[in-house]
């Protein structure tokens, strides 16, 4: 939790940076749990509907095919362009996690790098490559048809400058929460 982040230099090492993240939680996620306890809910809740997932049947997991994670998001970029909204053509590099901000808590993220230009998928070097069903929901999750396209479509659809600004959590969380489910069926 909070004390991880302060030993690798995180908001909490600051001068009230722990009360400035209590206050941005809350006003980010409209909720008044502190941070360990909306991650255990919100780790609970995850556990909770995989499960779910999982008992329906409906995801086959037996003889998933083995890829690298370019190839894994080149083939879910390649399918989101069949089953989305065109956004153009999309780029992105994809990059290690940085070594101060390696920790359990990121397996991959994306980001849109406004001083470099371009979608950049940060992949963790301990990124679990033993469970290909793990690694491809994830990356679902970050790329496409996840965040990364989420970002890309409201960027290119001229959204209005305050819904970019505000970034709205909730909403790109679960669209990303969606994406996994989706492309799970693309398997």
């Amino acid at each position: 939790g909070l004390t991880n982040l302060s030993q690798n230099n995180g908001l909490c090492s600051y001068i009230r940076g722990t009360e400035y993240y209590g206050y941005l939680l809350k006003v980010m996620t409209d909720s008044q749990m502190g941070a360990d306890e909306l991650y255990q809910y919100l780790d609970e809740a995850r556990k909770r509907v995989k499960q779910e997932m999982d008992n329906t049947g409906l995801v086959d997991t037996g003889e998933l095919p083995e890829k690298s994670v370019e190839e894994i998001v080149d083939g879910l970029y390649a399918r989101t362009k069949e089953n989305f909204p065109d956004i153009g053509e999309v780029t992105w590099k994809i990059e290690t996690i940085p070594a101060g901000m390696n920790s359990s808590l990121y397996q991959a993220f994306f980001m849109k790098e406004q001083t470099k230009g371009g979608n950049y998928i940060y992949v963790s070097n301990d990124i679990r490559t033993d469970d290909y069903l793990e690694l491809y929901e994830t990356l679902a999750h970050e790329t496409m048809p996840g965040h990364m396209y989420c970002y890309n479509y409201q960027t290119d659809a001229l959204y209005p400058l305050l819904e970019r600004q505000y970034g709205w959590l909730g909403y790109n969380e679960g669209w990303a929460f969606y994406a996994e489910f989706l492309a799970a069926e693309w398997l």
